[in-house]
């Protein structure tokens, strides 16, 4: 969608591309991803990083992001 949206060309795939996001499941650093081969031969990994604010915030500087973080 967003190739499309930036008028990119890409390639159409010959299967459908399944992406689960299980909300209930994390990896540890350093830890094992397993790998469903029943379901695919291709492994596709990305990495999020979320963090809670302690006050609500809109606009603020980049220098005083640090002071919105809980914890």
């Amino acid at each position: 969608e967003s190739a499309k949206f930036k008028g990119e060309k890409f390639e159409e795939r010959e299967y459908p591309v399944y992406f689960g996001k299980r909300c209930n499941q994390a990896t540890a650093p350093f830890g094992d991803i397993p790998l469903h081969a029943d379901v695919t031969s291709q492994l596709d990994y990305e990495c999020e990083l979320a963090f809670i604010l302690s006050k609500d915030a809109y606009k603020i500087k980049a220098k005083d992001a640090k002071d919105y973080i809980f914890g």
